[in-house]
């Protein structure tokens, strides 16, 4: 049975803010073959789990430094979300999103072991994704009016869901008592076990086109995020059960928060206006200034420890926020060897000013080295480049500097490079962060 609620909205002002700048926040470099991050999750082990926007490859970085990319089964395809369930399992999303078609669920093991199941729709994106305490995952179907099931071997059950047939499923979340709550574009709404449904209607201003992301705010409350046109001030909202809704102003300016993650004791990480905050169920803002000229995230996940990881598509970088930058269990930076100092040594004396980068800023960020070559790539604040060096009567020279990152063989194998050294180059870059040059 359907129960309709229309909720009364109360508007409020964040309360503290607190602005912290400087080192409270850090990146980790990608290979140097492009490779724009998307998705991002956070297992109990402190490894970091990321998909690759537009893309077909899962990667992982451990918390020893070490980088691991996965290639998911597909051609067309893009993974949408990922979560990591409490087996360990990192399910996803995948979709062909120009049409809706090829919707697909899937998991990958920490050995990289990637099972796939098929959704049986092919009218809507399979998108949002949450794991069910009780196994399986959870899935929105964008565009279907329905979220569906997947066990954990694959069977797949779909529900309809209540209210107008055109609203859009944004996102989705599970309690820990199996409870399943669907964000739509104008309403949140409640599936049971038992089979009840409950829809809460949202009132929305005229200038907010609709709800956008959903993540829990502690026991029976849910902090959400919605489209708001530019020029307005930042809100985010926030809905305690049984039928409390809040919207909070915030600092800054412009479009106001898009992705938004859960935090520690109920609070939640954002991004946007150039910076990252975390507010708590009080209403009070903490903020850290982003240092990067270009920013634009993707995927937000907090750890355990109450940091915020978070993937930066203008940087191609993973980035973490927060208190314990540097501290295990975060992943550590393995010193860099007497080869790989000689190639950078080499690399830094030869470097010329590029145009659009901000020299005194440049970081050479992975290097991937055998006996005859070595890739470095390389970044300022604002961009992303690669260096082909060779190695030749016993000195390191520059054989070939793009702006951007390689993107394939054939980028290193027309400058000498064998096809199967060229794919070992772009495979094993290591995630180093060299100082600045």
């Amino acid at each position: 049975m359907q129960v309709l609620v229309s909720l009364a909205m109360i508007v409020l002002t964040a309360g503290r803010v607190l602005t912290i700048s400087g080192s409270s926040i850090d990146q980790y470099a990608l290979p140097a073959v492009e490779f724009v991050p998307g998705p991002i999750a956070v297992d109990r082990e402190h490894d970091v789990w990321f998909a690759e926007n537009a893309g077909t490859r899962i990667g992982e970085l451990r918390v020893d430094g070490a980088l691991r990319i996965y290639p998911i089964p597909g051609s067309h395809e893009q993974i949408q979300a990922i979560v990591v369930a409490d087996d360990g399992r990192v399910w996803f999303t995948q979709t062909q999103t120009y049409d809706g078609s090829h919707n697909r669920v899937g998991y990958i093991l920490p050995d990289g072991r990637t099972t796939l199941y098929r959704l049986p729709r092919d009218d809507a994106f399979a998108s949002a994704i949450a794991a069910d305490p009780k196994g399986g995952v959870w899935v929105s179907e964008f565009g279907a009016h329905r979220v569906a099931h997947v066990s954990a071997s694959g069977a797949i059950r779909e529900f309809v869901l209540p209210g107008p047939a055109h609203r859009l499923v944004r996102s989705i979340d599970v309690a820990v008592d199996g409870t399943v709550w669907v964000l739509q574009d104008d309403a949140l709404v409640r599936l049971s076990r038992s089979g009840g449904e409950r829809r809460f209607e949202i009132p929305l201003p005229k200038y907010i086109d609709g709800m956008r992301n959903m993540v829990p705010a502690g026991s029976g409350a849910w902090w959400m995020t919605a489209y708001t046109k530019s020029g307005r001030d930042p809100y985010v909202w926030r809905f305690t059960i049984p039928d409390r809704l809040a919207r909070y102003k915030l600092p800054g300016a412009g479009w106001g928060p898009a992705v938004i993650a859960a935090g520690a004791r109920g609070s939640a990480w954002m991004a946007y206006d150039g910076r990252i905050a975390n507010i708590d169920r009080s209403g009070n803002v903490v903020q850290y200034m982003t240092p990067f000229a270009s920013f634009d995230v993707w995927g937000m996940a907090a750890d355990d420890l109450g940091d915020l990881w978070f993937t930066n598509s203008q940087t191609e970088k993973l980035g973490i926020c927060g208190p314990n930058i540097g501290k295990e269990p975060h992943p550590q930076v393995a010193p860099l060897t007497e080869r790989a100092s000689e190639v950078l040594r080499a690399w830094k004396s030869t470097l010329q000013p590029r145009a659009g980068y901000k020299m005194s800023r440049v970081t050479a960020d992975t290097i991937s080295i055998d006996r005859d070559f070595a890739v470095v790539g390389w970044s300022d604040d604002n961009g992303n480049a690669a260096t082909l060096m060779r190695h030749r009567d016993d000195r390191w020279m520059p054989v070939f500097v793009t702006n951007g990152n390689f993107r394939r063989l054939r980028d290193l194998t027309v400058r000498g490079v064998p096809a199967a050294r060229a794919a070992q180059l772009l495979r094993d870059s290591a995630v180093i962060l060299v100082p600045p040059a």
